[in-house]
């Protein structure tokens, strides 16, 4: 073991009087200056940046930060939109079935003024109604004229009870069968759209997604609310 150390000092003796009494040069870290300008885990780039004397400015790091920021709001304004659009479409399944059944209204009407005039009050409530949720601004202002429209409604078809030849009539009860049908495709709708709206109010009022909401100014949309009753039932 001695003499192994001994030949090592020699050999190395010999180099440095072969160099003018000079030592020999270390050894460069050529791997570790390899990975200085790459992409390379936290640890190498702060020790790159002191070998190299060159530190992160501020400049930079407020660049990088500001980019950081501009992708998270596009990506949250993005989402936000998908979300509106799903209200929208769901608003747009609903305004289809209420035209439908805007259209049965005049016929519905007709129908039962034959065989029930003394239902005047009824069948004039229903007549305003309609044209006032045709003629509505805001979606909240149409839902709620809707609603009662609805339930008015039922109470005209419920009134082939009273009235045994209202009852009997082929095109009476044939608008009846096609309002159930209307009525159920409404509720489907309904359900979709209150779903979406729903999750898009949940969206408006989390962090951070309501600073870009504010920025923006994207508008909460109104519930379509009914009065949950047993279905019409048409004896057909």
């Amino acid at each position: 073991m001695f003499i192994l150390r001994r030949a090592a000092e020699l050999d190395l003796g010999q180099i440095a009087d072969a160099r003018g009494g000079r030592p020999p040069p270390p050894q460069k870290d050529y791997r570790s200056r390899a990975l200085c300008g790459t992409i390379a885990p936290a640890k190498t780039n702060r020790r790159c940046a002191r070998r190299n004397g060159k530190p992160m400015s501020g400049g930079t790091l407020a660049l990088i930060v500001a980019f950081a920021l501009l992708g998270a709001a596009i990506w949250l304004y993005n989402r936000l939109i998908e979300e509106r659009n799903q209200v929208r479409q769901g608003f747009a399944d609903i305004d289809v079935q209420l035209k439908r059944r805007a259209d049965l209204v005049p016929q519905l009407v007709e129908a039962v003024r034959g065989y029930a005039a003394y239902e005047k009050a009824l069948l004039s409530t229903v007549t305003e109604l309609r044209a006032g949720a045709l003629h509505a601004g805001a979606a909240a202002e149409r839902f709620g004229l809707e609603r009662q429209l609805g339930a008015q409604l039922k109470q005209l078809v419920l009134l082939q009870e009273a009235y045994p030849q209202l009852k009997a009539d082929a095109n009476f009860r044939d608008l009846s069968a096609k309002l159930v049908e209307v009525e159920d495709a409404l509720q489907h709708a309904r359900r979709f759209y209150n779903g979406a709206v729903k999750q898009y109010v949940t969206r408006l009022e989390s962090f951070p997604d309501v600073i870009v909401a504010r920025l923006f100014a994207f508008r909460p949309m109104p519930f379509f609310e009914t009065d949950e009753r047993e279905p019409v039932k048409v004896a057909l």
